[in-house]
């Protein structure tokens, strides 16, 4: 009838607005709070504390390697003890204990490696008596590693300090595979611990989950600086494995041994891994593992502890040598240098072909530190 007067009906259309879907959400959300009342857990509290994870974790599914022996390695150059002490000395801290204060059951060792020739210096006086006053200081250090030894990879000191770097990280493997280690890790005395119990986490991520040939931070800053493609390497401090007992491992490393001179070892490692693909590089590139939980923040001028913590949870060590504490303290571990006399003729960059920064190359702006990259 409404159609032979003219008249069209139109079906009521339905419109959801912002508000009626707010109110929705309120109701859904109270509802659930009504149905889990009496069962909620403050958020602010952490169901698991860090002395725990031991205790809670079934270790025979996620760390199939909590047999195996984990060191931390400290080197050093004769020249820079002094950082050494300096780095040791912020352990007492409440924000970079080693472990927790009901520690009982440490699980890796503290290697202190320096270059000195045994034969020429008095070792205890030089190097351990200094270092074990600092650490005997605070009792609450020495409990929380099953051990902390002193060993010397007795490197030459009249070569170059690139060659010197590496020719102390191969002598590590030997060193530590003689001493029955499986894993560690590599804490030069600019990589700074930003949280406690760093050295619990140390084993955990070596025992748990898949295995790894090397396990570290990318150059965090790579872009900003003008590094390229060199800013996707591993930066040295990182996790290891000594290869004991793994004939592809240690090929590996031998294979990038024996062309690191000229460039840093870290970065051949990766080059090893991801510009010499073969079927045996395809096959293993898993083993080279990106990991948060160190960071490689070595040209970040100033970063702060208190940051990084804040927004990296996984974060338990970060490389660099200018840093705020969580106090407000800046600590600079950079090393002024008297400017270099200018060559008389251009000369060859030994690392012109490794993906350095035009800066670089320049003697510039990011140019390279004796510590590498």
């Amino acid at each position: 009838r409404h159609e032979e007067d003219g008249v069209h009906m139109q079906r009521p259309q339905w419109r959801i607005t912002p508000s009626a879907v707010m109110v929705i959400s309120l109701i859904l959300l109270y509802g659930l709070v009504l149905l889990n009342h009496g069962t909620q857990v403050e958020c602010s509290k952490p169901i698991i504390k860090p002395n725990q994870i031991l205790q809670t974790v079934d270790l025979n599914k996620i760390c199939p390697r909590r047999d195996a022996n984990v060191a931390i390695v400290m080197p050093f150059q004769s020249k820079r003890i002094k950082h050494v002490l300096s780095h040791v000395g912020r352990w007492n801290e409440s924000w970079c204990l080693p472990c927790t204060p009901d520690e009982t059951d440490p699980k890796t060792e503290m290697i202190f490696l320096h270059d000195w020739d045994l034969t020429e210096i008095d070792s205890k006086k030089e190097v351990e008596d200094p270092i074990m006053q600092v650490i005997n200081n605070s009792p609450q250090i020495k409990k929380c590693f099953k051990s902390i030894k002193f060993m010397s990879s007795e490197t030459q000191s009249d070569v170059p300090i690139m060659r010197q770097i590496t020719d102390q990280f191969y002598a590590t493997f030997e060193l530590l595979i003689s001493e029955n280690i499986d894993y560690f890790f590599l804490m030069e005395a600019d990589t700074i611990p930003i949280r406690p119990n760093w050295a619990r986490q140390v084993y955990l991520e070596s025992a748990c989950g898949s295995d790894f040939w090397v396990k570290g931070s990318v150059h965090r800053n790579a872009l900003r600086i003008g590094v390229k493609e060199f800013g996707f390497h591993i930066n040295g401090n990182a996790l290891y494995k000594t290869c004991k007992n793994d004939f592809q491992c240690a090929e590996y490393f031998g294979n990038a041994h024996d062309v690191t001179y000229g460039a840093p070892y870290d970065f051949i490692l990766w080059r090893e891994s991801h510009i010499k693909t073969n079927n045996r590089s395809l096959d293993s590139l898993h083993r080279y593992r990106y990991s948060d939980f160190v960071q490689n923040q070595y040209h970040n001028m100033l970063w702060k502890v208190e940051r990084i913590v804040n927004s990296s949870p996984n974060t338990y060590f970060v490389h660099g040598k200018r840093f705020v504490t969580p106090s407000g303290v800046v600590i600079n571990m950079k090393e002024k240098k008297p400017a270099a006399p200018e060559p008389s003729k251009p000369q060859e960059d030994a690392g012109k072909d490794f993906g350095r920064a035009p800066e670089e190359k320049e003697g510039q702006k990011g140019k390279r530190n004796d510590d590498g990259y």
